[in-house]
């Protein structure tokens, strides 16, 4: 399935802005994968538990990349972003904590941010989509060994103004919507 996930994938983001229907499309094929059907079951069993996680690019290509990301038990991925790109994010093993947040509309890249998710998500649960300007900042906890695919576009390496930034949260803002302040920590 992985051959028909790369193919699907190629196809889907081969367009700069890809149709409602081709993510759809893509979003359903995506829905049904799992560590079995994908062959990945050994190495997500496997994997060491030596650092916080540990990743294995699947494919990559000049407008798209593939990954498998793996988190032991209480590992966390730090809170960073996908700038100016589209992604899908599935858990295909175990389970874990999934946050995502906007930057507010109104102070765009003031370093104020929203909550969009806060979920827990494992192998039954559907895909998650991510776009440039919603739920593109997000942060991943594993309840127990997990493992996911990460699935984003257009790559890094297109353009060099294009990088991942880690944040920290500065402080919340308690109010019906969420609000937090971010701090840029890393590029």
């Amino acid at each position: 399935m992985l051959d028909q996930l790369v193919a699907l994938c190629e196809q889907t983001f081969a367009n700069e802005e890809p149709k409602t229907w081709e993510f759809q499309k893509l979003l359903t094929f995506i829905g049904e994968l799992n560590v079995d059907n994908l062959g990945l079951r050994k190495r997500c069993e496997g994997m060491s538990k030596d650092c916080g996680w540990d990743f294995e690019n699947l494919h990559e290509s000049e407008n798209l990349y593939i990954k498998l990301l793996i988190i032991p038990a209480n590992g966390q991925i730090p809170l960073h972003d996908h700038p100016e790109m589209s992604g899908i994010v599935k858990t295909i093993w175990g389970s874990m904590e999934y946050t995502s947040y906007d930057w507010a509309r109104e102070y765009p890249y003031s370093g104020l941010a929203r909550r969009r998710a806060h979920t827990r998500v494992d192998g039954a649960s559907g895909p998650d989509l991510l776009l440039p300007h919603w739920k593109n900042i997000h942060t991943m906890k594993a309840l127990e060994d997990c493992a996911f695919i990460d699935i984003f576009s257009p790559h890094y390496y297109n353009d060099e103004n294009r990088k991942c930034t880690y944040y920290a949260v500065d402080r919340e803002i308690r109010n019906h919507e969420e609000n937090l302040y971010l701090l840029k920590i890393s590029e």
